[in-house]
């Protein structure tokens, strides 16, 4: 689906001119001339951008801008405002009522569209770390702007480290930030060593000054030490392509050659809140996958994991011809723990376990915790032979140390009944379900003949 844009604008002109500009490049496009317009499209048509102008001395398009702000509705539509030419007391003021990008007219359309792809592609991947209505679920709606703020850590690459130490300088006025200076030449392996979290690129002159600057910032988005580092970079003089190239790059920011000291501290800020936001959004992402995948006591894999990574186990066995084993296991008298010791004595015993386990057992197998004191293990490439020393080890490494339980309640040995079964035999008529199933019924009959033994199915032999 094209974009959806709003231009907001008190001459129709702008508006007009606008319009065929934005549809020309195929987004879908909008028009309000009021204030009370703009917020009603805003909040009906939840555009995926807003083009407001603030040009005139009503204020209208800081008025526009405040109020969409302000709007729960509204508040996270990227806005772009166009000023007076290189006015920077008007852009100071667009970006302080909530302006994401400010632009100067007259407009260069191919800036104008680089812009415009670069707020809708940041958008879009907001999106699809956090989808909307998730926020809560991600533990991200409690978290304010202010959550955010803080100092940062930043790296200026120059040219020359003159050039870097006084861009440096200029962002330290801004108190509290952490900036590190670096000429261009070296500075990548400089940042592989400690990777901050917003890095400005001053181009240097010319042609081959702007082709350097995409250079380095194509590294840095390919390397894995920066790639999710913010990045802005100085607006090369009288090179628009550049500009334009690097936001379609992925450039966070371009920063106009005249900017002040109070603009720069101010843009700067707003780079580094948004990519704490993106960092904090990914983690909670990461976060969730690997609650669903993980039992959350034990942190071993859950039930729905296990049974899928078996099925890709038992697929891989039979396409090489080497056998998997399969165990089940059951901690002995658990429920006597819960009982006599009370259920947080259960978790522990319940973590520890899972602990050993995990110690005991290579890299390419897999651990799962399947039913309240139930374990599943894999093995592939397992003969029985190797299967039933495994099994052993295991036992030995959960029963051989007591258990110390919390609250000052003593410590007490605990004990596995372990079935095993094998899969993945050419010649065996059996799905991976019912191996599991084999070694389930092998646990039976090591509980039922007195506990704190491996049995071996009889299929697995």
């Amino acid at each position: 689906m094209a974009g959806r844009i709003l231009i907001v604008d008190a001459v129709a002109t702008n508006r007009i001119i606008l319009r065929v500009k934005l549809a020309a490049a195929c987004y879908h496009v909008m028009q309000a001339e009021t204030t009370k317009d703009a917020l009603r499209l805003a909040a009906s048509e939840a555009p995926d951008l807003v083009l407001l102008d603030q040009s005139g001395d009503t204020g209208f398009g800081l008025e526009v801008c405040r109020a969409l702000r302000a709007d729960p509705r509204c508040s996270g539509i990227p806005i772009v405002m166009t000023t007076p030419a290189r006015d920077g007391a008007c852009r100071r003021a667009a970006f302080l009522a909530g302006a994401d990008v400010v632009l100067a007219r007259p407009l260069d359309e191919a800036m104008l569209l680089a812009r415009v792809r670069g707020l809708l592609r940041a958008a879009a991947r907001r999106t699809e770390l956090c989808p909307a209505g998730s926020e809560a679920a991600f533990g991200l709606a409690e978290h304010a702007a202010g959550a955010f703020e803080g100092p940062g850590r930043i790296a200026v690459i120059a040219p020359t480290l003159t050039e870097a130490v006084s861009w440096r300088q200029r962002i330290e006025a801004s108190p509290g930030h952490g900036v590190q200076a670096l000429a261009a030449v070296g500075a990548l392996d400089a940042l592989s060593q400690a990777a901050p979290e917003l890095v400005l690129i001053v181009p240097g002159q010319g042609s081959s000054g702007g082709a350097a600057a995409l250079r380095l910032l194509s590294d840095l988005q390919s390397r894995a030490e920066t790639r999710t580092c913010g990045v802005l970079m100085i607006e090369p003089p009288q090179d628009g392509i550049v500009g334009v190239t690097a936001l379609d790059l992925g450039l966070g920011d371009l920063i106009e050659p005249d900017v002040s000291d109070a603009e720069l501290a101010l843009r700067v800020g707003r780079q580094l809140r948004a990519k704490r936001e993106t960092d904090r959004m990914r983690d909670a992402l990461g976060n969730g996958v690997r609650a669903a995948l993980r039992d959350p006591l034990t942190g071993l894999y859950n039930r729905r994991y296990a049974l899928q990574r078996l099925e890709r186990i038992a697929r891989a066995a039979l396409a090489n011809g080497r056998p998997f084993a399969v165990m089940v296991l059951d901690i002995d008298r658990f429920k006597r723990v819960n009982d006599s010791y009370g259920h947080a004595a259960g978790d522990e015993v319940l973590k520890i376990v899972a602990e050993r386990l995990r110690a005991s057992l290579r890299q390419s197998d897999m651990v799962a915790r399947i039913g309240g004191e139930e374990f599943l293990v894999v093995l592939p490439d397992t003969n029985p032979q190797r299967a039933r020393r495994r099994a052993e080890r295991l036992r030995r490494a959960v029963g051989r140390t007591p258990v110390v339980l919390p609250g000052d309640r003593g410590s007490i040995t605990v004990t596995l009944s372990i079935g095993v079964a094998l899969g993945g035999q050419p010649d065996a008529a059996t799905t991976p379900f019912l191996t599991v199933e084999h070694a389930d019924r092998a646990l039976y009959t090591a509980k039922s003949d007195g506990r704190n033994q491996v049995i071996v199915s009889a299929a697995a032999t």
